[in-house]
């Protein structure tokens, strides 16, 4: 009979071994990319009225673990830009806005005072509402000055 090695680890030992190990780290991966997710919340919504122009300003969050990329903003159910089409965002036309997680800011939406805003009257409350990349809306409001 031979003498066995006290000292090593069998071969199929180490096999079962290195296997679990890879299945929990493969687990530990998928976990992590199915629990991310978005949650912008918007914390204030005002506007403000000057001379010729309104300006909407939004405070938000990013209190979920991914990144959001906000594509549209839409006042009164319509896109920002057919709407107003001389609208600026942050100063600049309309374009995407990065928000990593944690994250909380402003974003300004300006606007001239022209025929289209003769559907607001003063007092009335009016949504807004923000469309992120992966298609969800987050809504908020604001009364007209």
């Amino acid at each position: 009979m031979k003498e066995r090695n006290k000292f090593g680890v069998s071969p199929v030992i180490a096999t079962v071994i290195l296997i679990a190990i890879a299945v929990a780290f493969w687990a530990a991966g998928l976990t992590g990319a199915f629990t991310r997710f978005e949650n912008l919340k918007i914390t204030n919504t005002f506007v403000t009225r000057n001379t010729n122009d309104y300006t909407i300003t939004i405070s938000y969050k990013n209190s979920g673990s991914t990144d959001i990329t906000i594509e549209n903003i839409f006042v009164h159910d319509r896109p920002l830009n057919t709407f107003w089409s001389s609208a600026k965002v942050n100063g600049t036309p309309m374009s995407n806005i990065h928000i990593p997680p944690g994250a909380s800011g402003q974003i300004a939406v300006s606007f001239p005072d022209n025929g289209n805003t003769r559907a607001f009257v003063a007092g009335q409350t009016v949504g807004i509402k923000v469309q992120t990349a992966s298609g969800v809306y987050y809504i908020g409001t604001f009364n007209m000055p």
